[in-house]
């Protein structure tokens, strides 16, 4: 190590330089060249990893997009199925006040019925797609 701090070394190695320029340059010019050649290859891998993340990115992105759509339409047809549901309840109990037939009652009492079902096994399917616990639809039909 001590022959590096010579001067004495420094000196035979600039005279192996000055006599022979030729090896050195092209030396030289061979080390900027790899240097060159391996920025661009990391830079070019950096790249190619940051689309592939992009692309993931984007891939999720629509998937939870569509999800949120697919929610959306389930809870429009549920809150259909309310109507509908309120509609017959209002219905009945219209028919109740004026003492309707017992067949317009049963009609409608099973349509509440039907749709009450409908609608609690579309809110236990809606539940389970948005990952939320709750009653399944068997416990609904009683209540």
């Amino acid at each position: 190590m001590e022959k590096l701090l010579t001067s004495e070394f420094w000196m035979t190695q600039i005279d192996t330089v000055m006599k022979a320029p030729g090896p050195v340059i092209v030396l030289l010019a061979l080390a900027v060249t790899v240097t060159w050649w391996l920025r661009k290859t990391v830079d070019d891998g950096e790249i190619r990893e940051l689309r592939a993340v992009k692309t993931a990115s984007e891939a999720a992105r629509n998937a939870s997009e569509e999800r949120l759509n697919l929610a959306r339409e389930k809870t429009e047809i549920a809150d259909r199925k309310i109507e509908l549901l309120r509609s017959d309840l209002n219905a009945l109990k219209s028919s109740i006040q004026v003492r309707a037939q017992q067949d317009v009652l049963e009609g409608l009492t099973n349509n509440i019925e039907t749709t009450a079902r409908e609608l609690a096994a579309g809110l236990v399917e809606m539940r389970g797609f948005l990952g939320v616990t709750g009653r399944d639809s068997t416990e609904y039909e009683g209540s």
